[in-house]
């Protein structure tokens, strides 16, 4: 049986309240020895404590744990990227789309997450952002899987996270998707600056909203989205492969204009 059959098939199992709760100190018991054993650089207690990890949030619905798990994964700087995108696929198979690993940085009430907490979601996005599945007949990259109608990038936008909304933009978010939900005023001056740094011309939502931000693109500003529509599968890893300045390099990844 796959390892996402089983997770399905306990999700659809019965148990008693007492069944449950032995299952419970059962599951942490493991779960302890497993995350020990992996900080020490064993490969196979990684594995088992991926599994131990998703098992134990079919049992007790605390996502916390997968947190953890995704987090030791990226301490213990291992390269199993098959491990972080099962993790991934299980997430989308019991909740129809991501939110749940940025909660904190989109609807949290700190405007600034930590250093560590972005490097976290960077790392996830490096691993999983040109993942797809299925919705609605399509194949859509994980980055643009929206959740009521909502991508990432446009929840972040709404709530003015502007790092978080670089951070998607960056690897491949549509910013036509983020802009086509922006419908009204206020927003921050950067989250408009930023939507528009990543879109060949400004959409017309967008006009209405702020229309002194906007001017004629520049040929530079055109080819910029030609270069990352060109390389869309591996950003922005692959612009800083180019044989380019740097600070080319730089404007291409969004991350400056000039």
């Amino acid at each position: 049986m796959s390892r996402r059959a089983f997770v399905l098939d306990r999700r659809r199992g019965k148990h008693s309240s007492g069944a449950r709760q032995s299952n419970f100190f059962t599951s942490m018991g493991s779960l302890t020895k497993y995350f020990g054993l992996a900080m020490m650089g064993n490969a196979h207690m990684m594995e088992l404590a991926v599994q131990q990890s998703l098992d134990h949030w079919n049992l007790t619905n605390n996502f916390d744990i997968v947190l953890m798990v995704l987090k030791l994964l990226k301490v213990c700087h291992t390269n199993r990227e098959d491990l972080v995108l099962e993790v991934f696929d299980v997430v989308y198979e019991k909740t129809g789309c991501f939110d749940i690993l940025f909660d904190d940085v989109i609807f949290g009430t700190c405007l600034y997450p930590s250093k560590e907490r972005l490097e976290e979601i960077e790392w996830y996005l490096k691993v999983a952002s040109g993942r797809t599945f299925t919705f609605q007949n399509e194949d859509v990259p994980m980055i643009d899987l929206p959740n009521v109608g909502w991508t990432l990038a446009a929840h972040a936008a709404s709530k003015g996270r502007t790092i978080v909304l670089l951070l998607f933009l960056r690897y491949g978010a549509d910013p036509n998707k983020a802009a086509a939900l922006l419908t009204s005023s206020p927003f921050p001056e950067e989250v408009l600056r930023l939507i528009l740094r990543a879109m060949p011309y400004p959409a017309p939502n967008v006009l209405k909203i702020e229309p002194t931000l906007v001017l004629v693109p520049r040929l530079k500003h055109l080819c910029k989205t030609v270069v990352r529509n060109v390389l869309i599968k591996n950003i922005p890893d692959a612009i800083y492969d180019l044989p380019i300045p740097f600070e080319l390099k730089e404007y291409l990844d969004l991350l400056k204009d000039f």
